[in-house]
């Protein structure tokens, strides 16, 4: 089948529905070039109407969407008018996106949520806040609440909500698919706003799979959020973004699509997670939950730390890094990107080694390195 992939970044859809089998035309805001290597590939500067152009014109039997599309449900209901859908309706994500409506469905299923309030937080001393925009993906525009809606950069801007910051808890994400029931597919560790990949205090920046992680404490608590899943509408693979802190947990956010940690579950299950979406979407489950990790694994993305444009000598290099990494690098950025201050520049994977995050971390100061180089 020919599937259309849509969003910020398609790469790691693309290349799981790939392995399932699908033809595939993928667009997001980066046609990197490791995604133009394997499928027809389009770079998109205006969500709405690139993406209803290429919908008419792939002739795809169907398409789905990954991260920040979700933010965008009229597009996705004009989309869903001209092609099949395999994912959450746009009906379904007022239920599924709305921080206000989700906790009272949460509360009925029996799953904690922190504390949000619409107004700023005021007199409140034994307790942090977040500020939180509504429409967000990965974590951007996330910051402590401190008066106003304070950024590195200088600027303010009004936060949509407030959210009670829940101290030392870890951050991580479960992925399900979900048509008639939620099956739990896997549980990654999250990377949340680290300093050596150069992320935003609160963007998301990579997903753990770790040997001995034991999440057996809350099962109750997920498969109650499975069942929530069924009930708010979500259909496909999707992610939730969660908390877990001394046999405690709290439901932060649904990611009602193809989440980021999906290419390191579809590794550990040893199957594909497109192909598991789509079957979902005609109502055919996995009969397995989730599979029992067997080794390590870790991404991460590695952010700009400062303007560069992608020159011809830089862009081989780093095609030769990913041949001498044993190709761990993906969404490579073509020659002649510009890359500004803060945006992603490419992601890095790895498997088994015994301090992954370590490995990764060496991997990016060396490619900061040469991007340094090559703009002498």
């Amino acid at each position: 089948m020919k599937l259309a992939i849509f969003g910020a970044s398609a790469r790691a859809a693309a290349f799981s529905a790939i392995a399932a089998g699908h033809e595939v035309v993928a667009a997001d805001l980066f046609a990197d070039s490791d995604l133009a290597e394997r499928c027809e590939a389009y770079q998109i500067t205006s969500w709405s109407d690139d993406f209803i152009a290429l919908i008419e014109g792939t002739r795809a039997a169907g398409w789905l969407y990954t991260g920040g599309l979700e933010n965008h449900p009229q597009i996705i209901s004009d989309l869903a008018e001209r092609c099949r859908l395999f994912g959450t309706t746009a009906a379904a994500l007022g239920r599924l996106r709305d921080p206000f409506a989700l906790v009272d469905v949460a509360r009925s299923f029996g799953v904690a949520m922190p504390l949000i309030r619409r107004e700023p937080p005021t007199g409140e001393t034994a307790k942090r806040w977040l500020a939180k925009p509504l429409q967000s993906a990965g974590g951007l525009g996330i910051d402590f609440w401190r008066g106003n809606f304070w950024r590195e950069n200088g600027t303010t801007t009004e936060a949509d909500y407030f959210q009670q910051y829940i101290e030392d808890a870890q951050p991580i994400a479960a992925t399900f698919a979900v048509a008639s029931e939620g099956v739990l597919l896997g549980i990654t560790r999250q990377l949340v706003g680290e300093p050596w990949t150069g992320a935003e205090p609160f963007a998301y920046c990579g997903s753990l799979l770790q040997l001995g992680d034991d999440w057996s404490f809350f099962s109750d608590c997920l498969s109650a959020i499975g069942d929530m899943l069924v009930a708010l509408g979500a259909r496909g693979v999707v992610g939730v973004d969660m908390l877990v802190r001394d046999g405690e947990c709290w439901l932060i956010e649904i990611n009602p699509r193809y989440p980021a940690s999906a290419e390191l579950i579809e590794h550990q299950r040893g199957e594909s997670m497109i192909g598991i979406h789509v079957n979902a979407c005609n109502e055919m489950l996995p009969r397995t939950a989730a599979a029992r990790l067997s080794e390590t694994m870790a991404k991460a993305v590695l952010f700009a730390h400062r303007k560069f444009t992608v020159n011809a000598q830089l862009h081989a290099w780093l095609f030769e890094y990913r041949l001498a990494v044993g190709g761990d690098l993906a969404d490579i950025p073509t020659a002649e990107t510009r890359i500004a201050l803060g945006e992603p520049i490419l992601t890095a994977l790895t498997t088994n080694e015994s301090d992954p995050l370590s490995a990764l971390q060496a991997r990016f100061d060396e490619i900061r390195t040469r991007i340094d180089y090559s703009m002498l």
